[in-house]
Parts: C-alpha cells; structure tokens; sequence
C-alpha cells in the first residue's frame, strides 16, 4: 500500500494541524462544484479574485481526516491566519494525481511544500 501523501501542516493556537485532500476529500468536492472543480480551477487564472466560500470549504474538507471532531470555526481560523493553506492544500491533493501522470505542471517539494503550476497565478496573489 502506497504512503499517503499531500498532507500540509499548519500550526494554529499552540496545535498542529494536518490537512490532505485525498480521494474523498477531491470527490467531496467534485460532488459539490462539479467533475472539472471549476471554482478551484477559474482561482488558478491570472486576475481572478478567490472565492471565499471555495477556499474555507476545501480547508473544511482537508481537515476532516485527521481532525473530524475540529472546532466548526478551525477552517476559518487557519484561513484568516494564511489564506495559502487552501492554495497549498489544493496544489498538494493535485501533486499526487500528476505525479501518477507524467507531464503534468505543478506538484510539491519534496519537503512537502505545494509549489503552483508553472503560469498560474495563486489565488488572492496579484501581479
């Protein structure tokens, strides 16, 4: 069985906190803005402003696994504290499905960091 992988720290209030995306964080999410996740892909293009709702309901699903039980206002806390951890968290979930197809742009270092696709401007970032 293959190690799990894309999983983001983010400390908060004294606490560590892992988030991962996973299958059923990504199908979660599929099932709630559509196959092409095009909310989370419309953030990734140069001048688009984020989506607020998109971004505190993908740290919402990242925490689920390891965090089920969280505080309902975690995501919004970790949020506030760094709006990249939603980035990061999606650039992660995203690094595992293309490393499973060559070719694809994008990923995370090997210490973990998400890193975005070459082009691609990061949500909340302007130029």
């Amino acid at each position: 069985m293959a190690q799990l992988t894309g999983i983001i720290e983010a400390k908060h209030a004294g606490a560590t906190y892992r988030l991962t995306l996973g299958m059923s964080g990504l199908a979660r999410l599929q099932e709630e803005y559509g196959k092409g996740l095009e909310p989370l892909i419309a953030m990734a293009e140069e001048g688009q402003a984020p989506d607020f709702a998109v971004l505190l309901r993908v740290t919402q699903v990242a925490l689920e696994r390891f965090h089920p039980d969280a505080d309902p206002y975690l995501a919004d806390d970790l949020l506030a504290a760094d709006v990249g951890i939603a980035v990061a968290v999606m650039n992660a979930a995203f690094a595992g499905l293309q490393a499973a197809t060559p070719g694809k742009a994008g990923g995370a270092t090997a210490s973990g960091k998400a890193t975005a696709p070459r082009g691609k401007a990061k949500p909340g970032k302007r130029g």
